[in-house]
């Protein structure tokens, strides 16, 4: 029996080694054989010679993803090329039988950081003693709140209870428009964000007055309510009121450590689309540390948004320094503890400066996040939206729908029928449990004529990025991956996601269902159950937990399932603990 193995993905393959640059070919030469079939390689080598004539200087990955952009009329032909086989692809190799699950079709879950062997590499730094070292002078905000914000506490009561958010430890009023702030961003800034939201969601309201008020800040709110700009705005705010631009080698101004290379990449688009300026720098693994290294030493940026093991190569390598780090920033830090990720962040958290402000946002607050929170904020305020920090529940604007089926050919074949109706909708984003079963799913669909993306955690970093560029302008209208792509995918136009196989947890279903009805826009989840499958039965006990403790109503399908007499796993009673359904 063949084993299966990930169906293949477009762009080229980047080496975490430092010594890539000497011992690689190219990665065109590679690229050729991921994405031909053996009597079109010469025909696709000789394409490929038209943009290998880089200089020394440049790095080959840079040189193919710039010429990727270009006009030219050849190297346009031979791109559509390749994306026209990579829509045709059908290897036999790549099939996998979808009725049973394989020992090796791990799920990718434990490889989501952004070296895969981060864990086994010393990732300890030796604290910094500040006392002795004379630091740069800090420009922080001087935020004043107009006067037709300030509100009596009975009033601020009521705002906040409005905007369904709690303050502790402190005491600020929430913004009404993004114009309230016309007096603090600069112009280039508040004109960006003014293009680009209308409103402020409620995290941002309540908590850009406080992050700008230069307290240290826990933030919690639920997938898609918009976090990233909630301490984005404040961010880049100080890095502008800072004097001078950074020098070579001389070290960021803010730093946002994130536990995804997915999440990074957002993150930083989502900075760059508010600042032009080439200050931002995104900083992950699954490409050649020599030439982050370079482009950090030599770039001057102002803003590093890393994980958290990269970012410590970029340290040890003496990339930068951290002296003039004075604004930091831990996202998704629920996930950073599902990771294992708490000791680099706190090696980092010993190089900054004593008087760095800093922020720590999650989508739940458990309790190790609470601890972890006050080992490295000082006298934070917190700031909870209504529905985050507890049991996570899916957003308002996305339509939940269960669907139960008594086999998983039974499953597939529903799938194929709906994916022709989902596609004219929007676009569409398939969950699979394992890399196998979304190699399997992305071919089945790929048989019906319809280009399809796959991902998972064996499609390296430079294969994800432009397969993701791809999905996000709808030249693959569909992407099938993992839970590699549960967080830090943020696109307005996802219309459906559908779970192909069930989400390990009720928390990981909430991140993926996040995927959809994101940016005040109407979504829908589908999730497809097979009557028999332990892990389908152990969710829906979750599922039926979560709505339990909500005191909200089923959605659609939810009820019908449990009815029909489910065998029920409870995770939460022990292993092997079962309950019929009611």
């Amino acid at each position: 029996m063949k084993r299966a193995r990930p169906a293949p993905s477009m762009f080229t393959n980047d080496s975490d080694s430092d010594e890539a640059t000497k011992r690689r070919p190219s990665h065109l030469k590679r690229f050729s054989n991921i994405v031909t079939k053996p009597d079109d390689i010469s025909q696709t080598q000789e394409s490929v010679t038209e943009i290998t004539n880089v200089s020394p200087e440049e790095d080959t990955l840079d040189a193919f993803m710039n010429n990727l952009h270009s006009s030219g009329p050849s190297l346009s032909k031979h791109r559509n090329s390749l994306v026209q086989k990579v829509r045709q692809h059908d290897s036999d190799s790549d099939d996998v039988n979808l009725r049973r699950r394989r020992p090796g079709q791990v799920g990718d879950e434990q490889q989501q950081n952004e070296d895969e062997n981060e864990h086994a590499r010393d990732l300890k730094l030796k604290p910094i003693d500040y006392s002795n070292v004379q630091l740069s002078k800090v420009a922080w905000s001087r935020y004043e709140p107009l006067p037709r914000l300030k509100l009596g506490t009975e009033n601020l009561k009521v705002q906040l209870q409005l905007l369904g958010a709690s303050l502790h430890n402190g005491r600020f009023f929430p913004l009404v428009s993004f114009e309230d702030l016309a007096l603090e961003l600069p112009k280039p800034l508040l004109s960006a964000i003014l293009n680009a939201f209308a409103t402020p969601t409620p995290i941002q309201k309540v908590a850009i007055p406080g992050v700008l008020a230069g307290r240290d800040m826990v933030g919690i709110a639920k997938t898609g309510s918009g976090k990233t700009a909630a301490y984005g705005i404040p961010l880049l705010s100080h890095v502008a009121r800072q004097s001078g631009s950074s020098s070579r080698g001389a070290g960021p101004v803010a730093i946002v450590l994130s536990p995804t290379r997915e999440l990074a990449t957002q993150i930083t688009s989502v900075l760059r689309r508010f600042d032009a300026r080439p200050g931002v720098l995104c900083v992950v693994g699954g490409h050649a540390k020599y030439e982050q290294f370079k482009r950090i030493r030599d770039s001057g940026a102002e803003v590093l948004v890393a994980t958290p093991g990269r970012l410590i190569d970029m340290l040890k390598m003496r990339a930068c320094g951290m002296t003039r780090c004075s604004f930091v920033v831990v996202d998704e830090a629920d996930r950073m503890f599902d990771l294992g990720f708490t000791d680099q962040v706190r090696a980092i958290v010993s190089q900054l400066r004593p008087d760095s402000q800093r922020l720590l946002f999650s989508a739940t607050f458990p309790k190790m996040v609470r601890g972890f929170a006050e080992e490295i904020l000082r006298d934070p305020v917190r700031v909870e939206i209504k529905g985050a920090g507890g049991t996570a529940m899916v957003n308002e604007s996305v339509t939940e729908k269960y669907r139960s089926f008594l086999s998983d050919a039974e499953r597939i074949s529903w799938l194929l029928d709906a994916i022709l109706r989902m596609r004219e909708e929007g676009l569409v984003i398939v969950f699979c449990g394992t890399r196998g079963d979304a190699a399997a799913v992305a071919n089945s669909i790929r048989r019906k004529g319809i280009a399809a993306a796959c991902i998972h955690g064996e499609t390296d970093a430079a294969d994800r990025e432009g397969l993701l560029k791809m999905f996000r302008s709808g030249e693959f209208p569909l992407l099938v991956t993992t839970d590699l792509s549960a967080r830090g995918l943020d696109i307005e136009d996802v219309r459906n996601v559908v779970n192909y196989g069930c989400a390990k947890s009720w928390e990981w279903h909430v991140h993926r269902v996040g995927r959809t009805g994101r940016a005040g826009r109407k979504g829908t989840s589908w999730t497809l159950v097979v009557k028999g499958n332990k892990g389908d039965s152990a969710f829906l006990s979750d599922a039926l937990r979560a709505y339990g403790r909500k005191g909200t109503s089923l959605p659609d399908g939810l009820g019908e399932i449990v009815d029909s007499g489910w065998e029920l796993i409870d995770r939460s009673r022990g292993r092997g603990r079962r309950r019929r359904g009611r």
